[in-house]
């Protein structure tokens, strides 16, 4: 499961609806978008951008 920030699904997108339940890659491994963030919401850590939220800990292959 990935949830899109607002401006990641704007530009790589183009803002469309149908995305949701797609798969998308990140480094080679498969997610379903499963939603969008809310237009204004950046994060939870003040001052940086995320382009899209995955939990980590379901994904052995992706942790540091």
């Amino acid at each position: 499961m990935v949830v899109l920030s607002y401006g990641f699904w704007t530009d790589t997108f183009s803002r469309d609806p149908n995305v949701m339940g797609k798969t998308l890659y990140i480094k080679g491994v498969p997610f379903t978008i499963a939603g969008v963030a809310a237009p204004k919401f950046f994060g939870v850590k003040a001052g940086s951008t995320v382009d899209f939220w995955i939990p980590l800990q379901n994904r052995p292959e992706l942790n540091a």
